[in-house]
C-alpha cells in the first residue's frame, strides 16, 4: 500500500495544530472543572446528608432483620416482603479482612514472611517470561517451540507520538 508523501511544511503545520488543539483542550478542560466544583461545593451539604441518612437507615435495617431473622425468614425463606420492599438475606462466605492497625495486604505478606515457619500461606503466581522467550527468537527450533507453547511473536511497528514543548 503506498503511502502520501508528507513534506516538511505538512510536518510543521501538523505539529502547530497540535500544540493549539492541547492548549484550547487545557483551557476548555479548566473551566469544565472550575464548573464542576462549584456545582459540587453547591451540593455537598445535600449530599453528604442524604448519604448519612442512607448509611443510618441501612444499619437500622440491618439491626432488626438480625433481632427479627426468625420471624422474616420462616420456613427458610431468603426474602420477605414488606411495606417498602423486599428484605433478603443472604449468607455470606467468610473472607478474610486485615485487623485493626494493619495498613495493606503488603504488610500481611511482610508479616507472613518474618514468621518464616508459615510459608504455606504465601503463593507464587505464574506469569509467562516474556523477556525469555523473546530472547529466543532467533534460535533455531523456536518457531516450533513457540507454536508448541502457543505464543507468536508480532512484528514490532513503528509508533510516533509528539509532545508539545512547555510554553513560556
Amino acid at each position: 500500500m503506498a503511502t502520501k508523501k508528507i513534506t516538511e511544511e505538512q510536518f510543521e503545520e501538523a505539529q502547530k495544530q497540535v500544540v493549539q488543539s492541547l492548549q484550547e483542550l487545557a483551557t476548555i478542560d479548566a473551566k469544565k472543572q472550575k464548573d464542576v466544583s462549584r456545582i459540587a461545593k453547591k451540593y455537598q451539604a445535600k449530599i453528604a446528608e442524604a448519604e448519612n441518612a442512607h448509611i443510618e437507615a441501612n444499619a437500622v435495617i440491618q439491626e432488626y432483620c438480625l433481632q427479627n431473622d426468625k420471624v422474616l425468614f420462616t420456613d427458610g425463606s431468603k426474602s420477605s416482603t414488606t411495606l417498602h420492599g423486599t428484605v433478603s438475606k443472604r449468607a455470606l462466605p467468610p473472607s478474610l479482612v486485615l485487623a485493626d492497625g494493619v495498613a495493606n495486604w503488603d504488610a500481611v505478606i511482610a508479616n507472613i514472611e518474618k514468621a518464616k515457619k508459615h510459608k504455606e500461606y504465601l503463593i507464587i503466581k505464574k506469569s509467562v517470561n516474556k523477556t525469555a522467550l523473546m530472547s529466543i527468537r532467533a534460535n533455531k527450533g523456536s518457531v516450533a517451540l513457540f507454536k508448541k507453547l502457543g505464543v507468536g511473536v508480532s512484528s514490532g511497528m513503528s509508533k510516533y507520538s509528539f509532545k508539545a514543548l512547555e510554553a513560556k
